[in-house]
């Protein structure tokens, strides 16, 4: 999936096809959609604010900061895609706090697609307010 914004920055988003997140792969999350995409990105953006330490645990962030940061990329149905990328690993269950956490399939990234991940993370959507460049 590609988005241009106005000011003609590009990001680019999807799994790498020898990348154990394609969605087409086994090991991969099944039908895995663009906006499924957007939301790990943003739970990425969100939970792991810091490329430079590990992505999990990360920190806990909450639907509401996930809704802010998805509604300018148009992705609606956000709790749905959450609850889509817990079923898949890629987010943590719901422990009932309202929160929003990495879950274990982060843990097992593979460390070419960290690096690169890490290379990119100033790409993921920002949460509204994030003045970090």
């Amino acid at each position: 999936m590609e988005l241009r914004e106005p000011s003609g920055a590009e990001l680019t988003l999807g799994w790498e096809l020898d990348s154990p997140l394609a969605p087409d792969d086994a090991g991969g999350p099944p039908g895995a959609t663009d906006n499924a995409i957007l939301t790990l990105a943003a739970c990425l953006s969100c939970c792991w604010p810091d490329p430079d330490a590990p992505p999990f645990p990360g920190e806990p962030t909450t639907v509401h900061v996930l809704r802010e940061t998805l509604e300018p990329l148009g992705v609606k149905e956000v709790t749905r895609f959450i609850n889509c990328l817990r079923s898949w690993g890629y987010l943590a269950p719901d422990f009932g706090d309202g929160l929003v956490r990495l879950g274990p399939a982060v843990a097992v990234w593979r460390d070419s697609d960290l690096a690169r991940l890490r290379r990119e993370h100033d790409q993921l959507p920002a949460p509204k307010g994030d003045t970090s460049d």
